[in-house]
């Protein structure tokens, strides 16, 4: 057991705080801040931990079983695309503690994990997102696949990496079958 998580989860979770660590520290680094972003940022790092707290309930394909999904993605693919990837990360990081934060999570273990987690999935969208979409701008019709490239690279690097958590977690595989990332016991 490693952080009261089996070994392999244990060593999975500390890959994925260090990563998103490094990718903060990295991306305020290799760029000067243009501070006259910081107040749309704390709006929108105050919307996603917002967004963070309300959920739909969706049904399952289980019998009797829903899922509850939060309406953050929706703000966090919009500060893909308007924000640099430092801002973007640093945005998710603390929209996701402040979710948590109002969620009641209290256990450090996942806090630091929905963290990095959110915070790499941010940077896979907005790297994609400043690469190839950047240029044209958000009112460009060329930009629309490269909105679309963003947006899944941001939801299916999430997914993933959730979803190995819960493989490593429970000891089961990870699959990644048609639109999301599982695990199958």
């Amino acid at each position: 057991m490693f952080l009261g998580l089996p070994q392999r989860a244990g060593l999975f979770w500390l890959l994925v705080v260090i990563a998103a660590t490094a990718v903060l520290v990295a991306s305020w680094g290799a760029t000067s801040p243009d501070l006259s972003l910081a107040p749309a940022a704390l709006l929108f790092a105050v919307a996603c931990g917002i967004a963070e707290r309300i959920q739909v309930r969706l049904s399952s394909s289980r019998p009797g079983g829903e899922v509850l999904f939060t309406v953050s993605c929706a703000v966090v693919v919009a500060v893909i695309l308007l924000f640099p990837l430092a801002w973007a990360v640093s945005i998710a990081a603390i929209g996701s503690a402040v979710g948590c934060a109002l969620r009641g999570q209290r256990q450090p273990v996942k806090l630091l994990f929905n963290i990095g987690n959110l915070t790499l999935s941010v940077a896979v969208g907005s790297a994609l997102w400043s690469v190839g979409g950047g240029a044209a701008g958000l009112a460009s019709p060329v930009s629309i696949p490269l909105i679309v490239v963003a947006a899944l690279a941001y939801f299916g690097t999430n997914t993933g990496l959730t979803a190995a958590m819960v493989a490593f977690v429970l000891d089961c595989p990870f699959v990644w079958s048609g639109a999301a990332a599982t695990a199958t016991c």
